[in-house]
């Protein structure tokens, strides 16, 4: 309810080439073809950290270690001069399982098990034309994913089917100002099964849109937008505007202030249990500045935003042993706060450091809170430093990233009145990672060497914690090791960049 990500995929590739990784935690490869106007490919990868983990110790009991594999498939074609037809198929199977303590054994001596296996396979298929001054873009894709879970006693499995389509028409109405206009449907289908216990439910999903750039003067902008939604489960429909106004101040510096209405359908699982009627709301106050040229960019940008119908439950459903039923959609919530950019690669020769920094102040009524608090996922401050350091005559890079973030809430059950509910903080986080990368070639193949190493200093990272049903008995959720490495070598066939 944050943001709208755009996914645009590339066009032709430029020649035929091929790929070969060898990693620590496994390895994979493929090959594209080009033609004149097709081309065509196929990758595959397969990780297993048994080996790491024999090596690097973990410390959770695993019972059989993460192992993922994934292969895909993808051709291109141009159809006109401008016109080209994508599709893209891939399919990921993933695997895991362990034992963990169980708290509510007084002795300590019994585990819990989990384990959980993942099937997933995703399609799309895109079109794109100009004709007659319009461009026209369809877009399909269907996606199926199955996650069996295995939490003795319990046997869960969610199966989840995905259709969608979207289709969209843009013009140029003068020489800089443009509109264009679109339909989504979703149809999405999906069924759970708590032991023999089994729901099956489907949801449509419609939007129709229409927006619209205009250039007011050659400096200041505005894109207007409006939004119709709606969902078959929730029987409803919403209306949302959308405006953001951009003036350009200098040649490479511009001022952006926005609004906009947001919407998103409650998660599906409360769907099933619970007749919710609204969309979770998201209103949005945005200003933004803006520099960039080729070596410095900086950024900084102040928001508020409104959270209206959230999602309220029964419990907080920790873990897969309990199920939170909705109980209705009155929740409510802000988050207001100031985002820093600032990215330089020329004050120090041969030098790429970037600097951000995040202040958010946020509190919510939502899920099992009973009342506006802030939740367990959010840090009132975030700092990340990342420098890069080229080495010419090595054909080397040197780096590292230091990321810090002030401590998140978490649910203490023996805290639980107006007073202290969500009052624990965790240890604020640190972590600084090195990272190293060499360049070279295999025969004339141009090959890239890569090392890593996480959380050097080795500073305990508590993300949250579980408790007991008493409350007297809690175990700290964290990272499965201190520090973690990783070495690669990536070979690219087809491309010749030993110079």
């Amino acid at each position: 309810m944050s943001s709208v990500l755009a996914l645009e995929s590339e066009d032709l590739p430029p020649r035929s080439v091929g790929n070969i990784g060898i990693m620590s935690v496994g390895g994979g490869g493929g090959y594209m073809h080009r033609w004149k106007k097709t081309s065509a490919g196929a990758f595959a990868n397969y990780f297993n950290l048994a080996p790491y983990f024999a090596i690097i110790k973990q410390n959770r009991d695993w019972d059989s270690t993460p192992q993922t594999f994934s292969s895909s498939a993808v051709f291109r074609h141009k159809t006109s001069e401008t016109g080209i037809i994508k599709a893209f198929i891939n399919y990921q199977y993933s695997d895991l399982s362990l034992n963990f303590d169980n708290l509510e054994d007084v002795t300590g001596k019994s585990k819990n098990h989990f384990g959980l296996n993942n099937y997933n396979i995703f399609s799309t298929l895109s079109y794109k034309e100009v004709l007659n001054k319009w461009t026209v873009q369809a877009a399909g894709s269907y996606s199926k994913d199955i996650n069996r879970i295995y939490a003795r006693p319990q046997h869960l499995l969610f199966s989840n089917q995905l259709w969608q389509g979207r289709a969209v028409v843009s013009r140029s109405i003068s020489e800089l100002s443009s509109i264009r206009g679109g339909v989504e449907v979703k149809y999405n289908d999906f069924s759970n099964l708590y032991n023999n216990f089994r729901v099956d439910s489907t949801e449509m999903f419609t939007a129709v849109f229409l927006e619209g750039d205009a250039y007011i003067t050659r400096k200041l902008v505005a894109r207007a937008g409006l939004r119709v939604e709606n969902s078959y489960l929730l029987r409803a429909s919403n209306l949302a505007p959308r405006i953001s106004v951009a003036y350009k101040l200098g040649k490479f510096d511009q001022l952006n202030i926005a609004y906009g209405d947001y919407y998103q359908t409650p998660d599906k699982n409360y769907l099933i249990f619970t007749n919710l009627d609204h969309f979770e709301k998201a209103t949005h106050y945005i200003l933004n500045y803006q520099y960039v040229n080729e070596k410095r960019t900086f950024r900084v940008e102040a928001y508020y935003k409104k959270y209206n119908h959230l999602v309220q439950t029964t419990n907080m459903a920790s873990d897969v042993y309990a199920t939170a039923f909705a109980t209705g959609d009155d929740g409510k919530g802000y988050a207001q706060g100031i985002d820093f950019f600032w990215r330089d690669k020329q004050t120090f020769k041969y030098v790429d450091y970037w600097i951000s920094y995040s202040f958010l102040d946020t509190k919510r009524k939502y899920l099992y809170y009973p009342f506006e608090v802030q939740p367990t996922f959010a840090s009132k401050h975030v700092v990340s430093v990342v420098m890069k350091r080229w080495f010419p005559k090595l054909r080397s890079s040197i780096g590292f990233t230091y990321v810090y973030a002030a401590g998140r809430p978490y649910y203490n059950p023996n805290k639980t009145n107006e007073n202290n509910f969500l009052s624990d903080r965790t240890n604020d986080y640190n972590n600084l990672s090195l990272t190293w990368s060499y360049l070279t070639s295999i025969g004339r193949h141009f090959t890239v060497i890569s090392a890593a190493v996480n959380n050097v200093l080795g500073i305990e990272s508590a993300y949250s914690y579980r408790y007991s049903t008493d409350g007297l008995r809690r175990s700290a959720v964290g990272p499965t090791s201190k520090r973690s490495f990783f070495i690669g070598v990536f070979i690219s066939f087809g491309e010749d960049r030993t110079e």
